[in-house]
């Protein structure tokens, strides 16, 4: 388990990284041609909500939300739905998440599900 500063440290890092990306972005944006007006606004958005983006899954602090409660109507009666499909490209990236939140601890294979 890290201490408190080298996760203090880590989190600048991780936030640094995100900032470095979001700047490129905006540039990049700028080159493509979003008006200043719109431009403007956008660093705006970004600046109030850039805590919401992350370029790695880890363990980040927790996020202060309120529990989401799932209401169900009585006498209502479940629904078996089929599998969707996907694109290959898109199976590909899920796949790739999902290792990705195994690897951090944050999910585990369930072997009874299907």
């Amino acid at each position: 388990v890290p201490s408190a500063e080298d996760a203090e440290g880590e989190r600048n890092r991780r936030r640094a990284v995100v900032e470095a990306v979001i700047q490129a972005k905006l540039r990049a944006s700028e080159g493509e041609g979003l008006t200043a007006d719109l431009l403007e606004k956008l660093r705006l958005l970004l600046a109030n909500h850039g805590d919401v983006f992350r370029l790695e899954i880890g363990h980040d602090e927790t996020t202060k939300v309120e529990p989401l409660r799932v209401r169900i109507k009585p006498g209502a009666v479940p629904v078996n739905c089929g599998l969707r499909r996907y694109p290959p490209a898109h199976v590909e990236l899920l796949n790739t998440h999902v290792r990705e939140l195994e690897t951090a601890g944050l999910i585990k294979d369930y072997f009874g599900s299907e």
